[in-house]
């Protein structure tokens, strides 16, 4: 993008066990006053704290499609030998 600024905060050794630099472009006309840190890091927070909750939805979204397919599927299972075993012990 040619002629385009955008200011970036860098961030290096966070003191997380997660993140160990941490990159924000801040919007334009965005006053950059270290008052408004505080709210820029409150705002990260917010951030990662919907990732975070987002990314666990998803894997719980994903368990309970498997065993939507997964219950029904063993049941089919355990019918079939069921009805296989009685047909073979009555002839």
């Amino acid at each position: 993008m040619r002629g385009a600024e955008k200011k970036v905060i860098h961030l290096k050794n966070t003191g997380s066990s997660l993140f160990s630099e941490a990159y924000f472009i801040v919007n334009e006309g965005r006053d950059n006053s270290r008052a408004q840190i505080k709210d820029m890091l409150s705002e990260a927070d917010r951030i990662i704290d919907e990732s975070i909750s987002r990314d666990s939805t998803d894997k719980g979204e994903k368990r309970r499609k498997l065993l939507r397919f997964l219950l029904p599927f063993l049941l089919g299972v355990v019918l079939t030998l069921s009805a296989a075993i009685l047909i073979s012990l009555l002839f």
